[in-house]
């Protein structure tokens, strides 16, 4: 008997099924679980059909599956234009390979600890900034807090009118990236090609009158016009100086086995890269851990309890912070509750049979980190927020993946482990949160899950 192509899913017409996505990602996946059973498959606007996959067992067998069969660089076609063609999260096979090996180093080991001064003294800056009692918005600050990290620390920008622009374009081109009629732009086309023509139209838009209106279409032109100007120049600018104190340098020094390093263009795109994944995710990761410390009165006095153990009276010293087991499994458990992303994904290269069902190539898989962070046959009391469940639980990676599953797990996993840890602690030994919102739920922000309000908070001092 022949098997069916793809799992049932919903039948509604694929922009009403995006609009649903968008606006309560966890709830609509929700339902088609319940609907739909493990496996559903979901039809979003200018995208191939998606399978979600929403059983541990279904990860297990999909991590199981040959790179030959899937492919996660082709799934992440859509993300081309974000983060550059020659990104990391854009390729596979060799190159992947040889471009994951060469980045690794600057991101992990005792290289970390020359990063921590700078993420705990930024902290403080920005916290030092609060004033007891008047409302901050966590989403906000944390994004400034991860912002600065990553001038520091990856660029290794000094303060002045440099870094000055080059915050204010990168802030300008997320903001633009993240508009949904942006977001429907480059689904359209392929990243490079879109790229070219923004350049090519921001050159033409230089020629009109000024007092024309410019529009989404050309503003993002004129922006990523100047915003890859100002990295290659910036390139440019470490290879002539470098510094081994920060990441693009040590990218820059970096060989292969052939003695060749990441080109021009390949650096562009994995700063691109590093901006999207250890700013934009690790600030939604941070608000959201800050938004359940500050519902949970408790959770707080123990890091507190915690930290004085670990640290006395004394500086944030980061050579300790691998000591906060209790503050990493919060960061741990919130990363279950509200992960960042639908799931990892992995386009099918060609057809095969996966549980049950006869996929054709072309089709994306889904690995659902909301679905499966929630299975209550692995978690107990899977809604609530039980930070002690780790500090005694180590789940398998088929049933825990906030930052992605097999050889594609995020590279920068173990930075914004680290940066989270100092940013959390950095802040909780200062302040106490007083929410003056209700909780914020995840919703779809471009192509990644964001707040559903500012999380407004009232800092006490501790």
């Amino acid at each position: 008997m022949a098997l069916e192509a793809l799992p049932p899913g919903p039948a509604l017409h694929p922009l009403r099924q995006t609009l649903r996505f968008a606006r309560d990602p966890c709830g609509f996946q929700e339902e088609c679980l319940r609907r739909y059973g493990e496996l559903f498959t979901l039809r979003l606007f200018a995208q191939p059909p998606a399978v979600y996959v929403g059983s541990p067992a279904g990860v297990k067998e999909l991590l199981a599956q040959s790179p030959q069969d899937f492919r996660a660089g082709e799934g992440a076609a859509v993300l081309r234009f974000l983060l550059g063609a020659r990104s990391l999260t854009c390729l596979d096979g060799a190159p992947h390979q040889r471009d994951r090996k060469l980045m690794m180093p600057p991101l992990h080991g005792e290289r970390l600890l020359g990063y921590g001064a700078g993420m705990r003294d930024v902290t403080a800056q920005v916290v030092d900034g609060w004033l007891p009692g008047e409302p901050v918005s966590l989403v906000a600050e944390t994004k400034r807090i991860t912002l600065e990290v990553f001038l520091d620390c990856v660029f290794g920008m000094p303060a002045g009118p440099t870094r000055d622009r080059f915050r204010a374009l990168l802030l300008a081109y997320l903001d633009l990236c993240m508009r949904p009629v942006a977001l429907a732009i480059w689904s359209l086309l392929p990243g490079e090609a879109l790229r070219r023509r923004l350049r090519q139209a921001a050159a033409l838009s230089d020629r009109l009158p000024r007092w024309l209106p410019r529009g989404l279409p050309l503003e993002l032109a004129s922006v990523v016009r100047e915003l890859d100007a100002a990295i290659l120049d910036y390139i440019a600018e470490k290879r002539a100086q470098p510094d081994e104190r920060d990441v693009i340098s040590a990218l820059i020094a970096a060989r292969d086995e052939n003695g060749d390093g990441l080109t021009d263009a390949e650096l562009h795109d994995e700063m691109l890269t590093l901006l999207v994944g250890g700013h934009e995710t690790t600030a939604t990761s941070l608000a959201f851990t800050l938004q359940e410390i500050a519902l949970h009165g408790e959770v707080h006095e123990r890091i507190r309890d915690e930290c004085k153990v670990v640290f006395g009276e004394g500086e944030l010293d980061p050579a300790r912070v691998k000591q906060l087991a209790y503050l990493e499994a919060t960061v741990k458990e919130a990363l279950r509750l509200h992960p960042i992303a639908p799931g990892f994904l992995r386009r099918v290269v060609r057809p095969l049979r996966f549980r049950g069902y006869e996929l054709p190539a072309g089709v994306s898989v889904v690995a659902s980190m909301q679905l499966v962070h929630r299975d209550p046959t692995v978690w107990s009391e899977p809604e609530r927020f039980v930070p002690e469940r780790f500090l005694t639980h180590r789940p398998e990676h088929y049933e825990y993946f906030p930052f992605g599953g097999g050889i594609r797990t995020c590279i920068g996993m173990a930075f914004g482990l680290f940066e989270m840890k100092i940013v959390l602690a950095t802040i909780l030994r200062r302040v106490r949160l007083e929410l003056e919102q209700a909780p914020a739920v995840p919703q779809l922000h471009g192509v990644l899950w964001g707040p559903s309000n500012a999380m407004l908070a009232r800092p006490r001092l501790a």
